[in-house]
């Protein structure tokens, strides 16, 4: 579940990344640029999704649910 790779990849950020509680809705922007990327590297070049591209992803809401939240960063 896309979602959920997001949520725990958010909760446990790379070097200086900050660490985000985000929900499911959340997480949603993120989710789906982990979908694409694990579609392969057509998908990502008939996108224009290159090495050095850069993606905006807004987390629109945090945590609504506490206890799915805590299961999935577990």
């Amino acid at each position: 579940d896309w979602c959920r790779a997001a949520m725990r990849q958010l909760a446990r950020p790379v070097g200086a990344d900050p660490r985000l509680e985000v929900g499911t809705s959340g997480s949603a922007g993120l989710a789906a640029v982990l979908a694409l990327h694990a579609a392969g590297p057509a998908t990502l070049e008939a996108l224009g999704l290159t090495p050095s591209a850069r993606v905006l992803i807004i987390a629109t809401e945090g945590v609504t649910e506490p206890g799915l939240w805590r299961e999935v960063v577990a």
